[in-house]
């Protein structure tokens, strides 16, 4: 709700691009997400791992990431605080310095 009230304007302008969307293309993707289950994989996950998910992310809710975290050995997993699902809008700054920090980590 705060994102809203503080980028109503923006969110208004980017309205007319919901009328070109694919909707049943939309709503496969939706069926995809719940369809698909690759849980019992990520445990061969062996890259360095960072899980990051807005506190509030109310369409993939942090139960989600909370699961990917701890199937994935060795991930991070990274809260914040007065972010929802578009986390890389709503706290750009938050997002790039965790990106960034992450990826400059030495990876062994």
């Amino acid at each position: 709700a705060g994102y809203i009230q503080a980028n109503r304007a923006a969110l208004e302008a980017a309205a007319g691009r919901y009328d070109q969307l694919d909707l049943k293309a939309l709503l496969e993707l939706i069926d995809c997400f719940n369809r698909l289950d690759i849980t019992a994989q990520l445990k061969d996950i062996k890259a360095k791992t960072l899980v990051v998910v807005g506190e509030a992310d109310m369409l993939k809710p942090r139960q989600y990431s909370e699961r990917i975290a701890a199937e994935i050995p060795g991930a991070d997993l990274v809260v914040v605080p007065g972010a929802g699902h578009a986390l890389c809008l709503e706290k750009a700054a938050v997002f790039n310095a965790l990106l960034l920090g992450f990826l400059a980590l030495p990876k062994v």
